[in-house]
This record gives C-alpha cells, structure tokens and sequence, in this order.
C-alpha cells in the first residue's frame, strides 16, 4: 500500500505483516530501509514466533517503510540525515553524495503525525511497545532518533549505523545529552566492517554510561551486507526482553 507524506511531498510503499489474535500488547517493528529488509523482518517473526518459548521471538506487527525503487539512494541521504548547518564529508564519500541531504526532522514528522497514525487505524489500537529498525544509513536515523526524539520507540536496533556522517556528529552530541527515560538500544556491526567497528565501540560506551537496556554485537567474519540475516533474530529476542548478552562479542569489540 502507498502513504503520501504532506511533510515531505513524497510517497513511500508501506509493507505490512499481521499476525492473527492481537491486540495492543503486541509491539509494532517499523523496518527502515523495507525494500531490502522487510521480508527478512517478517519472516524472522512469523516464522519463530510459532515457538516462542524456544525461539525467543515474540509475535510482532512488522512495518516495512519503503522508498521508490527509482530513487531510493537520493532519498535516503535525504531522509536518514539529521540537518546542519554545514557537513563534514570523508574523501572518500565527497563526489559520490547527493546534493539533497538532512532531512531527518521532516521524516521524523513523517512517522510521527501521519505513518503511525495510519497503522493505529489499521490496526485499530495504539501499541504499547513499538521498535524502530535501521541498517548503514537508517542506523544512523536510528540513533539520530535516540538523541533528539527519545520518546518515540520504546526499543531501538541500529545495525552497522552510518556514525561517520558529518564528522561523528553523533557521537559528538551524545556526549552532551542525559536519558531520563531511554528506550532500549541494540547496536551490531560484522568483524569485517573495520571502520564502523571502532565508531560503534566508541557509542557503546557512551551510551553504557546514559542508558540502563543496551547491548552490543558483533559478527564474526560478518560483513556489512551480511550482517543484518546473521543478527536479525538476537535483536528481536533483544526487544523481547530475553536475549542474553553476548560476553564473545564484547571480548571480540575490546568492551569487556
């Protein structure tokens, strides 16, 4: 199905897998980037929440946000990106970028004031727990979320985030904030992801000192597109509340 955005002038594909007998205690997953990983969410669920007690993984309302498929790469520099007065670019990204960039706060909108809004109609209730889920770029968003609209998902999995944009920005202004009330945030990254794994260490222990449900993963010879199918499953018992932390891969980061 397709929802225009006022706030941003643009209409997304919106992917959506129900469960049969739920109610407002089922939580919502919200999949950034759904194109390439809704179907990844929906079946992780649908499949493993048919055993919940073994598995792990409770049964969830999956939503998969979807650009077009003919501009996808513009506009998720435009939508992921939080806004700035000037950018700070590495080398190797500075003639592969497009012009239109920062637009996380209208994207934020977006979600808040006419895409959740529309899934409480469609379900007809308001969830108690709803999760958002970002890979690379919407990683990013993820933990631009966290900082400046804490209050918006109770759980938040930021796989492999885009922590270089705008010179760490991020992590500059984490440093700054306190979070009364967080919400829970898993973070992943593949061992062969080397520059993103020093970043991720770095927010890690920043966000170790600020928030009290955290976690952190790492994939052994797990690269950055391989990531996401190997670690989907620990993030969702994650936000289920029931999945251990993994003292191998803090060991594997140097976080023990």
């Amino acid at each position: 199905m397709k929802i225009f955005s006022k706030y941003i002038e643009y209409e997304y594909n919106l992917e959506l897998f129900i469960p049969e007998h739920i109610d407002e205690h089922t939580p919502v997953y919200y999949i950034l980037d759904g194109s390439f990983y809704f179907y990844f969410a929906r079946d992780t669920i649908r499949l493993q929440s048919l055993n919940t007690l073994k598995t792990k993984v409770e049964k969830a309302v999956v939503v998969g946000i979807c650009h077009q498929a003919d501009d996808i790469r513009e506009r998720r520099f435009l939508d992921f990106t939080g806004p700035a007065e000037s950018y700070i670019y590495p080398e190797r990204m500075k003639d592969k970028l497009p012009p239109a960039v920062g637009g996380a706060d209208k994207f934020h909108e977006f979600l808040e004031k006419e895409c959740k809004p529309f899934i409480y109609k469609y379900l007809s209730f308001v969830p108690n727990k709803e999760v958002l889920f970002g890979h690379s770029l919407s990683g990013y968003y993820v933990l631009w979320t966290l900082l400046h609209h804490p209050e918006s998902f109770q759980e938040l999995i930021a796989i492999s985030p885009s922590l270089w944009w705008n010179g760490q920005e991020l992590l500059k202004k984490v440093r700054e904030r306190k979070f009364p009330a967080a919400p829970g945030v898993f973070l992943a990254v593949g061992e062969q992801e080397t520059m993103i794994i020093d970043d991720v260490k770095v927010m890690y222990h920043l966000l170790k000192e600020r928030i009290n449900k955290l976690d952190v993963y790492v994939g052994s010879e797990e690269n950055h597109a391989s990531i996401v199918p190997h670690v989907i499953s620990r993030a969702f018992r994650f936000v289920g509340g029931i999945e251990e932390k993994s003292e191998t891969s803090k060991l594997n980061l140097n976080l023990s």
